[in-house]
């Protein structure tokens, strides 16, 4: 069920379970997103108060300053995160929780990743992190065999793990 706030910022959800209690998620924009859990029963009426936001924006782009294409932007906290697309050109606008550190991680199909701990503005200010160079790898290129009489194997998995360890990249297939 979903419904969206009038003018006055009222909204009526229907055919909520009955008999039970109720989570509520609510965004808006250049808000705080809260998740609002209702014990059962539920009241009639529920006053729902958002914070503003901070917003952080910027635009990721390679090592040329071509915009990354299907970029993406988590935000980090602790051991959980939230992904965050950036748009064909590469920009993104994230609206976060203001004051304090946040660290983001800037990542695509076709580049390395970055990351970065940034001072979140206060609430309704914004900040722009300009370009994000995202750099770029190295490509190898090799064939896959099998190790008795060399034959090449057709349909092997290669891939290399995003993150490194103190040897660097570890390739697994």
């Amino acid at each position: 069920e979903e419904a969206v706030t009038d003018a006055h910022g009222r909204a009526t959800l229907v055919q909520l379970p009955s008999g039970r209690s109720v989570q509520l998620d609510v965004e808006a924009p250049h808000h705080v997103a809260l998740t609002r859990a209702l014990a059962h029963p539920i009241p009639k009426q529920v006053r729902l108060i958002l914070r503003r936001s901070a917003e952080v924006l910027g635009r990721l782009v390679d090592e040329t300053g071509a915009p990354v294409v299907a970029g993406v932007v988590h935000v980090v906290t602790g051991s959980r995160y939230r992904e965050e697309p950036a748009g064909a050109d590469g920009s993104f606008t994230l609206e976060l929780e203001p004051g304090g550190d946040q660290r983001l991680r800037f990542r695509s199909d076709s580049t390395l990743e970055a990351e970065e701990t940034i001072s979140v503005p206060a609430a309704g200010e914004s900040l722009d992190l300009g370009d994000i160079v995202l750099p770029s790898g190295w490509t190898a290129v090799g064939r896959v065999v099998r190790g008795a009489d060399g034959e090449p194997i057709s349909g092997a998995r290669i891939w290399s793990p995003r993150a490194s360890g103190p040897q660097g990249r570890t390739v697994a297939w």
